[in-house]
């Protein structure tokens, strides 16, 4: 969900978005690695809808603090589920759940890689291209 703020002696308008509430996590409940028990139970969470797209997951720190596990547990599961497109992870601007559709162009363009072969040409003219 959405909010906005306005700031009255600039009048711009800020759009900021609320930290989803993870349920309880526990330890007993998954076999294996712990790491991989974290993992599964935010992918659980993210795919029945229990955290909505479009909200923040808590930070790396609170979230391991608040479950009592490692901060890198946390990276780790956090680093997957960016790897299977379920959440968008920006420097500086947290961990976002990603919406249903995913479009191809628009996990290039956040993932930082060209769309299309970028045109170049050397001294003689013949062309490069770079994928």
């Amino acid at each position: 969900m959405m909010e906005r703020a306005t700031s009255h002696a600039e009048g711009t308008t800020m759009k900021f978005s609320s930290i989803a509430r993870m349920p309880a996590f526990s330890r007993n409940v998954h076999r294996g690695s712990l790491r991989q028990g974290v993992y599964e139970f935010l992918r659980d969470s993210i795919v029945n809808g229990v955290v909505e797209a479009g909200s923040n997951l808590p930070s790396t720190r609170s979230l391991a603090t608040e479950w009592r596990v490692s901060r890198n547990t946390v990276l780790a599961a956090y680093e997957q589920l960016a790897v299977e497109g379920l959440v968008i992870s920006r420097r500086g601007s947290g961990t976002r759940v990603r919406g249903k559709r995913l479009r191809l162009r628009q996990i290039l363009r956040e993932s930082q890689f060209p769309v299309a072969p970028l045109p170049l040409r050397d001294p003689d003219g013949n062309a490069i291209y770079i994928h």
